[in-house]
């Protein structure tokens, strides 16, 4: 089962350190991990006794404990939370650990990747909060998971998404198996990249070159649509009686599967108020009528 490790190792050396800062940014980490509950965060057995950094655990923990009391506080609690594992032989258990599973992640902020056994394409540093989304993304892949699975992991994969309903892939009329490595690019797209592109006052075919750099086919409707008061309306979505208008959308292939979505260009303030300064996606669909 995909898993992944907390690097002991990196938290010793970082308390050793009384480098404050970065273990609140490792356990700030490690929380979001645990609140998703998607994947289990998982720390060496025994981790008091193991020796680490040329000393005990416990040793290390407590030496700074009245300078940084309530940070050791949290890691206690988050070393509570996460799951066991079995002593490795190696100094560095948790890498270890994840070389054998041959896919994972591990929250560290050491330099992992330079480690000879080191698999990118299969093995995830996660350094900070932001870093999560793209593991995630990845084990969806990975895993081959539902789509079923898809609706818990979409807040974590896409933090800067919303989405108007519930979403429901099977509108777009694909395949959801051999879709999905698409639908999660074009996702990512709109998560990572949609905001920026649609803010620095580009002309449409600029956007249009823009996404097509990150592998995503997208467009604005045409004229023919757009005199189309009827059609138009079709690509409207209302909440709290605000009108949205989505008419931009990603096409997952050239004849059917449409993401249609609205992303921050002078957005009225109704709409600010809505969904604030997220990328809204408002329908799943195969093709809305032209």
């Amino acid at each position: 089962m995909t898993a992944i490790y907390m690097d002991e190792l990196n938290i010793a050396e970082h308390l050793k350190n009384a480098n404050e800062d970065v273990l609140k940014e490792i356990i700030s980490t490690c929380e979001k991990i645990v609140e998703a509950g998607i994947y289990p965060l998982r720390i060496v057995e025994n981790i008091y006794d193991k020796t680490l950094a040329g000393a005990p655990f416990h040793e290390i923990l407590y030496h700074n404990f009245n300078e940084m009391r309530d940070t050791i506080i949290q890691i206690q609690k988050l070393i509570d939370r996460a799951d066991i594992y079995p002593d490795t032989a190696d100094d560095n258990h948790a890498l270890a650990k994840l070389i054998s599973d041959g896919f994972g992640a591990i929250v560290s902020t050491g330099p992992l990747e330079t480690d000879m056994s080191w698999n990118p394409s299969r093995m995830h540093k996660i350094a900070s909060k932001k870093e999560i989304p793209d593991f995630l993304r990845r084990a969806f892949i990975n895993d081959k998971k539902t789509e079923k699975d898809l609706v818990q992991f979409i807040p974590y994969m896409y933090p800067a998404l919303i989405f108007a309903e519930h979403p429901c892939f099977k509108k777009l009329s694909l395949p959801f198996s051999s879709t999905i490595a698409n639908l999660i690019s074009h996702l990512s797209y709109l998560n990572d990249y949609a905001n920026l592109h649609f803010n620095r006052n580009h002309q449409d075919h600029e956007i249009i070159a823009l996404a097509g750099s990150q592998g995503v086919s997208m467009s604005p409707e045409g004229p023919r649509t757009r005199s189309n008061n009827r059609a138009m309306r079709e690509r409207e979505i209302t909440i709290q009686n605000v009108k949205i208008m989505c008419e931009w959308h990603t096409k997952l292939t050239p004849t059917t599967g449409r993401i249609h979505f609205n992303a921050k260009s002078n957005r009225l303030d109704d709409i600010k108020r809505i969904i604030g300064e997220k990328v809204l996606v408002g329908l799943f669909v195969d093709h809305l009528p032209l």
